[in-house]
Formats: C-alpha cells, sequence, structure tokens
C-alpha cells in the first residue's frame, strides 16, 4: 500500500448547537499522525469528519492529491475508503475471525484474488493473529480483539487508517501486548496513519507528528519532537515534561547489556539492553530524570552527560522549572527544582552539563 506523493491537507470547520471543531493541518505521507487532547477536546469528532462520517462538514480535504470536500462536493465514505478502527474493535459477534477478515478483503474492489491473499498471510504474520481464525470474537482476549479488528481495516486496501483510541478499552498488560504490534505498522505502512488518544505515553512509542487540539480547536501541529520541547506548543510544561530523539545502535557491550546509540547530530547515549547495530531507534527521555550541573561531574554512576546551554525557561510552577536545553541540535528537557535553579544561577545562555539518568527506547529487539 503506497501513499503516493502528493500532499495531503486538511481544512476542517464543524458548526454543532454545542461544540464547533477546527483545524488546518497537513497528513505526512510517511508515519503516524497523533491527535492529541484531552476527553471532549473533539479528536474523535475530527477523526469523524476525515471518514466522511459527519455531516455539514465545511472545508478542503486533499488526500494525496485527491479533494474529498470542497465547497462543490463531498466523497460519500465509501467513495473514502478509510480503514476505521474503533475503541472496542466491533467485530461481528457471529462470525469466526476468518470470516471477519473475510469481510474485510471483499470490500476491496481493486484486490486481485492472489494479491488479496498475499496480503492477508502478511498480516496474519504481522499481528500474529494466525492461530486465532477458528475462534469468534467472546473467545478474545482485548488486544486480540484489535489486533483482527486492524487486520479487517488493512485488508480492504484503504487510502488512510484512523485509530480511534484502540488501546483506551484494555488494561495496561493488554496495552503492552499490542504496542509492540502498533509499532511494526508504524514501521511497514506506506499510508497515512493517525492516532488518536488522551494517553501521551502512547503517543511518545508510536507518533512522527502531533496535533494537539483543546475545546474543539487545534492548538498545535508538527513533529513529535516539537511538539513535546517548543515554547509554543501546550504540551512543554511542567505537568508533561518529556522529549524524543531518534538514533541507530552503534555498538554493543554484551558484558553489561548496554546499546549505545547515536543521534544524527552526534551525541551518544548508553541504554539499557542489546539492540541491533545500525537499527533506529527512539529515545524517550522524562525532564525528570534529567539533572543539570554547570561543571562536568566525575566519580559519579550516571553514564549520560552531555554538554549543552540553556535555551529557554518554558514553565515555572509549584516550585519546579522546566529547562529546554540545547545539546549540539539535540533538543532536551529538564526539570528542576526552583531551589536548585536559583543556586545554580541558571538562565538563557547558561552552559550546562546534563545528566540523564535513564532512557526508554523504542524498537528494543
Amino acid at each position: 500500500m503506497s501513499a503516493g506523493n502528493k500532499t495531503s491537507r486538511c481544512t476542517i470547520r464543524l458548526q454543532r448547537a454545542d461544540f464547533q471543531v477546527e483545524a488546518d493541518f497537513v497528513i505526512p505521507k510517511k508515519g503516524v499522525l497523533g491527535i492529541f487532547g484531552h476527553s471532549g477536546s473533539g479528536k474523535t469528532t475530527l477523526l469523524r469528519c476525515l471518514a466522511g462520517l459527519e455531516q455539514a462538514v465545511q472545508g478542503r480535504i486533499e488526500i494525496n492529491g485527491e479533494t474529498w470536500l470542497d465547497e462543490t462536493r463531498a466523497l460519500s465514505v465509501q467513495q473514502r475508503n478509510v480503514g476505521y478502527v474503533f475503541q472496542e474493535g466491533r467485530l461481528f459477534p457471529h462470525l469466526s475471525v476468518a470470516k471477519n477478515l473475510a469481510y474485510g478483503a471483499r470490500r476491496c474492489l481493486a484486490c486481485k484474488d492472489e494479491d488479496e491473499s498475499m496480503e492477508r498471510e502478511h498480516l496474519l504474520e504481522l499481528l500474529n493473529i494466525a492461530h486465532l481464525l477458528e475462534r469468534y470474537p467472546f473467545q478474545l482476549s482485548g488486544g486480540e480483539k484489535q489486533r483482527v479488528a486492524i487486520a479487517r481495516a488493512l485488508l480492504k486496501k484503504p487510502r488512510m487508517l484512523l485509530l480511534d483510541e484502540p488501546l483506551a478499552s484494555l488494561d495496561e498488560q493488554r496495552k503492552q501486548e499490542i504496542l509492540p504490534y502498533l509499532e511494526k505498522l508504524h514501521e511497514e505502512l506506506n499510508i497515512p496513519m493517525l492516532y488518536v488518544s488522551h494517553n501521551l505515553t502512547e503517543m511518545l512509542r508510536l507518533c512522527d507528528y502531533m496535533l494537539v487540539m483543546d475545546q474543539g480547536r487545534q492548538v498545535f501541529n508538527g513533529r513529535m519532537h516539537d511538539a513535546l520541547v517548543s515554547a509554543e506548543s501546550p504540551l512543554a510544561r511542567v505537568e508533561s515534561a518529556v522529549a524524543v530523539l531518534e538514533g541507530s545502535v552503534s555498538k554493543q557491550e554484551k558484558n553489561f547489556e548496554l546499546s549505545t546509540v547515536h543521534t544524527t547530530n552526534g551525541n551518544r547515549f548508553q541504554v539499557p539492553g542489546l539492540m541491533a547495530i545500525g537499527k533506529r531507534v527512539r529515545l524517550i527521555m522524562f525532564a525528570s530524570d534529567v539533572s543539570v550541573t554547570r561543571q562536568r561531574a566525575t566519580d559519579t554512576s550516571i553514564l549520560n552527560i552531555i554538554e549543552g546551554r540553556v535555551s529557554a525557561v518554558l514553565d515555572k510552577k509549584h516550585g519546579r522549572v522546566l529547562l529546554q536545553i540545547d545539546c549540539s541540535g539535540d533538543v532536551l528537557l529538564s526539570l528542576i527544582s526552583e531551589k536548585s535553579f536559583q543556586t545554580l544561577q541558571l538562565s538563557p545562555g547558561t552552559a550546562v552539563f546534563i545528566q540523564l539518568k535513564a532512557v526508554v527506547t523504542r524498537g528494543n529487539e
């Protein structure tokens, strides 16, 4: 499934009696666009507007060069051909997994039999559901239902995959079971993928771009990294202070079960676990795990010490200060006490060393 090379841009306005949704954003050709916000912020409504499930939508929706909506036309749900995965999966309870998947394949008008068979086998392996084919939905766990629902949505060869809080109904154990499969989809899909959630942890693992909604309005749209560290973003605050960096594995230390990851800007981080040399990974760094010193520490247990410079003070709240720190192009966040901030006499431009206590990675093998 290919996304092509043309632009996908959406300007959406929907006015209801008690609610209004407004957004203007670009959908990336490759990667996952996360739509983030608190309950009631308009995330699901925005997804429904894209899918053609809402009436009286105004604006313009252009997907891969094709106009889905403007002042003269509005393509139907069938014409848009999106794959939509809901919170509950919505499998047909009277059909086996195999027949649920067959229903999705039958909705692919452009599929040939041999293509359908190859696609089906690939998805069965990718989502690990081949052993479930003879079961019925009531015999599946929540995570298994969602994996089957995703496969069914993809078998119709959609132009876009929309995931509406697919993990919201799962407990923490089931969430951890399904997240690796969603990460595999992230790596393999060549169609736009939009992921709605109010859970920032899910977004950190899966999304490359972020559209942040608040009370029906778009308040930020950009790359995931910028959404987390930019002064203009509502996420760069004390309550949700975290940064992500992309890098590749350059070294293994098997005796210590450590891997070394180099970022594109040349910084080196040592992370727990052994990963394949050359593997692309995402480093997730919580600001509360990033301490700051004016001098490089010696005789310390901290493995990751990086030189940088304070570039901004993003937030001050409840006795804590959120710093934006530029480390040769890699922008990180540090959350420290206001007392430490004053004691160290920090301000934009101050040269510092960051000490990173822990790193969470996406892409572990």
